[in-house]
């Protein structure tokens, strides 16, 4: 008797991963929890086919710009944090990733404020260890640091348009990150469009605060004077609030809205 054989086959194919990215810009390994905006970035734009993705782990990635080569990302939880960048190739939907971890502390990092009026642009408070003033590209989040602009003031009397100014600031341990105003990637993800309206302005007993198409989220109104210091804080109701201002001295003040935590918007009254 013979036997006959009997053969199975099973091909197997096996697809390449993308190149793995390598992420060439990023935070220090260790920030202070409200560490707001920090820019990331990857070495290279995406290979032919290949698209990029950042998630982020106890951290938020606020916005993502221009083939997501860079993306804005803000620590506001105490504890260990990671920060993804995702390579797929269209292709295959193969994935291949890098990683890069932060330590957030419990210290609390400082909110100053940024701001431009007469050629200047201007950082409160004036306690801050240390300035640098950049931009971010309004389309790509990519980050450029202005060489040698260390003081808490800056000159430039023509800010150059799809540009989202900032400075950074250390004091003590912590670092922060603070724009003029909410980048645009970030306002087009928070669908902003923010205006804060203060009457009557020159105020003696109070002002009143109204905020116009206003994102999601509990809002605050905060008072500072022009040394940076918190005068005041008020929750806004139905995007509203009346604050009273009699014991402020007479000067300029800056108000700056908040939406669970986040600055969107920022104006200035005069107190008589």
């Amino acid at each position: 008797n013979m036997c006959g054989t009997d053969v199975a086959t099973k091909i197997i194919v096996v697809n390449m991963l993308p190149p793995v990215p390598v992420i060439a810009t990023q935070a220090p390994s260790t920030v202070c929890t409200g560490t707001m905006y920090q820019n990331y970035g990857a070495a290279t734009l995406p290979p032919a086919f290949t698209t990029y993705s950042w998630t982020a782990l106890n951290a938020t990635v606020w916005a993502q710009g221009a083939d997501h080569q860079y993306a804005l990302v803000s620590f506001t939880e105490t504890g260990l944090a990671n920060v993804t960048l995702s390579a797929t190739y269209s292709a295959t939907g193969c994935v291949s990733q890098s990683t890069v971890a932060v330590n957030v502390s419990a210290a609390i990092a400082q909110t100053p404020i940024a701001y431009y009026f007469n050629d200047h642009f201007v950082c409160t408070p004036a306690n801050e260890d240390s300035y640098q003033w950049g931009y971010d590209d309004a389309v790509t989040l990519d980050s450029t640091i202005l060489t040698g602009q260390i003081n808490q003031d800056y000159i430039n009397t023509n800010p150059g348009a799809g540009k989202d100014y900032w400075v950074m600031t250390t004091l003590g341990s912590c670092l922060q990150k603070t724009y003029l105003s909410a980048p645009t990637a970030l306002q087009n993800v928070n669908s902003s469009d923010v205006a804060i309206s203060i009457y009557p302005n020159p105020a003696q007993s109070q002002i009143n605060v109204a905020v116009t198409a206003a994102p999601n989220g509990v809002m605050q109104a905060e008072i500072q004077n022009m040394l940076g210091q918190k005068m005041n804080t008020t929750t806004l109701t139905g995007n509203k609030a009346t604050i009273d201002v009699a014991t402020l001295p007479a000067g300029s003040y800056l108000v700056t809205i908040y939406s669970s935590g986040t600055k969107i918007a920022t104006a200035r009254f005069t107190k008589n």
